[in-house]
């Protein structure tokens, strides 16, 4: 299993690969075919370890690319919310719902290497616009039953947090998101799909998504060409552009004044 997982990390990490495959259906369906194959390789490994009647196992495996974590329950979770983070501080938590013991809930972190300077992307759709970009990262939750995919129960709430990229135009100010849209990856079709999401949270630094299904979950971002009112990189520029007005401002009446005697 680490292996796929490190194959997986592989290939999203780089895009010039996928720029080869010059259909965009067969494309998205390759996509499509890595993630299914990531949370079935989790579920045979889980399989594999309990097959003797033990539960309770835990894997994590962390690549560059992407992140896996298969966790056996060794308990039931009725009624509270189960909650994982992962090493870039997003987050994805199943809250009301009933899992019983024994059942195999699979975390998945994969990070998209983008063009952040372009709405296109290489392995998945992006904005329909120069102003919309998909987020960096997709984050995905299954869960198995002795074997079986569950992808929906009743009062299912599945409440995923992304963290905002630092984007930059060209002129190097920071670009404001505004207007996201909370998605998940729709393995048959192999598109984007708004069906069961919808935003619960948003700021400058986190969108949090509420889902009632599991799969693999991701934002589309609208960012604006504005730059923010605290920018850093601005605050220097106004600071050494203004000293240099005083500079030279100084400078000027001091020759004004000698020129006066």
């Amino acid at each position: 299993m680490g292996n796929i997982t490190y194959s997986v990390s592989q290939l999203f990490g780089s895009y010039l690969g996928w720029q080869e495959i010059g259909n965009d259906t067969t494309r998205f369906d390759v996509a499509s075919s890595c993630l299914h194959t990531l949370d079935y390789s989790a579920n045979e490994w889980s399989l594999n370890i309990t097959a003797n009647g033990d539960c309770g196992s835990t894997k994590l495996m962390v690549f560059s690319q992407a992140e896996t974590k298969v966790i056996n329950l060794d308990k039931e979770i009725s009624d509270k919310p189960w909650c994982y983070s992962f090493s870039s501080a997003e987050t994805i938590c199943l809250d009301d719902s009933y899992v019983e013991k024994c059942a195999t809930l699979v975390s998945s972190l994969i990070k998209i290497k983008e063009n952040k300077w372009s709405a296109a992307s290489y392995m998945f759709p992006g904005g329909k616009d120069e102003k919309s970009l998909l987020g960096g990262k997709l984050l995905g939750l299954t869960v198995f039953k002795k074997g079986t995919n569950i992808t929906q129960t009743s009062n299912l709430t599945i409440d995923v947090s992304f963290k905002h990229q630092d984007l930059y135009n060209q002129d190097g100010c920071v670009l404001v998101p505004k207007a996201p849209t909370c998605m998940f990856w729709n393995l048959t079709t192999s598109n984007w799909s708004t069906y069961g999401c919808k935003m619960k949270q948003f700021n400058m630094a986190e969108t949090v998504c509420s889902c009632d299904h599991l799969t693999n979950f991701g934002i589309m971002l609208d960012w604006r060409n504005e730059a923010l009112a605290k920018d850093p990189v601005l605050d220097i520029i106004s600071t050494v552009l203004l000293s240099l007005s005083i500079a030279s401002l100084i400078l000027t009446e001091s020759l004004l004044f000698l020129v006066r005697k």
